[in-house]
């Protein structure tokens, strides 16, 4: 008789145990636990792309690694065959808070279910999902979980899952809005005034999945009240911090931080009127703090390596063996705004070529030789494939470039694109536009004033209006690659004249040639330089294309909201078809 979940006591110590899904500390935990029964083979099986931190190595089960939901059907096939019929477990972790949890929670949970199907072992299937996440996918028996925090004995570590991204959140905003000179004071955490956050201990919720019958519900644990756990975050951190709905693009940022964490908040029915420091639970939360920040507190991993490539470019390598990613980088300025953005693409191959100021016989580079070059960087490294991406004035060079040489190029992605050209409504300008090319003309006109100008120009480059958003600003980390375009008369000079030939190109012709090819377009609503809306009438002659704007996000996504951008491009180049199929 096939064993199902009904009749499985998972206290029988199975033989085989594989655990998947999204949320990985949980995952660990439980498959510490199993370890633990001698003669049970355990392995655990991430889903691709889930992970967003290194795994550490455990002598007690085995990791595999995959890249397709196929290779991880098969790896969980691979290892329920082992079983040799004896009994069997497939957990699938969800998380809760993590960008593209529900995704990736469901790919493995239907690719669980697909190997259990196709197994004769009879194994069963579980699932462990926090509150109110979707129960997609044909995943067995499904068990609600509570925010997990506390030290777990077996992995002798302390995860904190259900409150990372918070944490990280507040770490990073606050960060941000300091770099820019501002207070971050009053930030509102995007969940229910009034709700609770219940949590439990890892390692105790572990223990009661495992050591109990399978669908055995984890108890419910007691709730700590959100205005109790703002104070301690907000004490933690420096921060003002409330309970409530996003009001400015601090705010916003945080929620983008938090994502689905809301779910695990609820609001209580009946309430005591004490909320004080000690309320239950309240202990676990101040652990889990320390721990977090004594973490912060250990240097990051050095900056991945960039080499020079002749004297446009520069790399940062890989080993993939997917086409590399070239990004084509805006007039005038340096490689230095890609360097947090390559990091997190490892490790895919990174190539940066610059829109040169001048060529050889000392004519300044219109748009016709950036074509050229970025032809001859591809040339040079012996690439036959690529994904192009453009920053700003970039993008009407990867547009041209993919009209004229469509042959390998696998897919297109836009950031904060600039398609100024003749004949577009001038409402659709910016003031930074408008500002900028009344400068330009003037240099054009007058070039003996070029260094009085420069000053002028730089102002209009690094000015704030006193109605902009904080994080609208650009990181002060940029400051310096910011200000090559105005580092002597010659070069704001020069780059005056390569925005005006810019500006008279008007890449609708190159839109409608590349239509079929795959398209990310990336834009910050909070954009001062380009508005989202003046890229439209070009961009929407494109048929394949996927639009993702940043409600607070700036021109420089690539810097100030790298993990976002790096999320979004990884995603988009893993679903872009083969080279065949793009081309026809």
């Amino acid at each position: 008789m096939r064993v199902t979940a009904e009749t499985f006591d998972l206290r029988r110590a199975p033989r085989r145990v594989v655990v998947t899904g999204a949320g990985l500390d949980l995952a660990l935990a439980i498959a510490a636990e199993h370890a633990a029964v001698p003669g049970t083979g355990v392995c655990v099986i991430p889903v691709p792309a889930a992970v967003r931190r290194p795994v550490c190595a455990d002598d007690r089960f085995r990791f595999v690694a995959v890249a397709t939901a196929d290779e991880l059907t098969a790896a969980i096939g691979a290892e329920l065959d082992a079983a040799a019929g004896r009994p069997a477990v497939v957990w699938v972790v969800d998380a809760a808070g993590t960008p593209g949890a529900d995704a990736a929670s469901t790919v493995a949970a239907e690719a669980a279910a697909a190997a259990v199907r196709m197994c004769a072992s009879g194994a069963v299937l579980l699932r462990a999902a926090p509150r109110g996440a979707p129960a997609s996918g044909a995943a067995g028996t499904v068990q609600r979980l509570p925010a997990l925090l506390g030290p777990n004995r077996r992995l002798g570590r302390f995860p904190v899952s259900g409150l990372t991204d918070i944490l990280d959140g507040l770490a990073h905003v606050g960060e941000e809005l300091r770099a820019r000179g501002c207070e971050p004071a009053g930030l509102r955490l995007p969940v229910p005034p009034g709700s609770e956050l219940a949590v439990a201990s890892l390692g105790d919720t572990a223990r009661h999945l495992v050591a109990g019958t399978a669908g055995a519900a984890v108890p419910a644990p007691a709730g700590v009240p959100v205005e109790t756990l703002c104070r301690m975050l907000g004490a933690a951190f420096g921060l003002d911090l409330a309970a409530g709905d996003p009001r400015n693009t601090a705010d916003e940022l945080l929620a983008e931080h938090t994502g689905a964490v809301g779910r695990l908040f609820r609001v209580p029915e009946h309430r005591p009127d004490a909320a004080g420091p000690d309320a239950a639970g309240a202990a676990d939360i101040r652990a889990a703090i320390a721990s977090y920040r004594a973490a912060a507190a250990i240097p990051a991993a050095r900056p991945r390596p960039a080499r020079r490539i002749g004297t446009v470019a520069v790399g940062w390598d890989g080993n993939t063996g997917e086409p590399p990613l070239v990004v084509v980088n805006a007039l005038g300025q340096g490689p230095g705004y890609w360097t947090r953005l390559a990091g997190l693409l490892a490790p895919r191959r990174v190539l940066v070529c610059a829109s040169r100021p001048r060529g050889p016989d000392g004519s300044v580079c219109g748009i016709d030789q950036h074509v050229a070059d970025l032809d001859e960087l591809l040339f040079s490294q012996g690439l036959r494939e690529v994904h192009l991406l453009g920053w700003c004035t970039g993008a009407k060079v990867v547009l041209a470039h993919a009209a004229r040489r469509p042959g390998g190029i696998r897919s297109l992605t836009l950031l904060s694109p600039s398609t100024r050209h003749p004949g577009r409504p001038a409402g659709l300008d910016t003031d930074y536009e408008r500002e900028l090319e009344a400068l330009c003309r003037m240099v054009e006109r007058r070039p003996a004033a070029a260094e009085r100008i420069r000053t002028m120009l730089a102002k209009v480059a690094f000015g704030a209006g006193p109605d902009q958003e904080p994080l609208a600003a650009p990181h002060p980390d940029l400051d310096e690659e910011r200000r090559c375009p105005f580092a002597s008369a010659e070069a704001m000079t020069t780059y005056a004249r390569q925005l005006l030939d810019f500006w008279s190109h008007d890449p609708t012709g190159d839109a409608r040639a590349v239509r079929a090819v795959p398209t990310l377009l990336i834009a910050g609503a909070a954009d001062p330089i380009v508005s989202s809306a003046a890229q439209l009438p070009v961009l929407e002659l494109l048929d394949s294309l996927t639009r993702h704007e940043v409600p607070e996000g700036n021109h420089y996504l690539m810097h100030d909201r790298a993990e976002l951008v790096a999320g979004l491009v990884d995603a988009f180049l893993r679903r872009v078809p083969a080279r065949e199929e793009v081309h026809r």
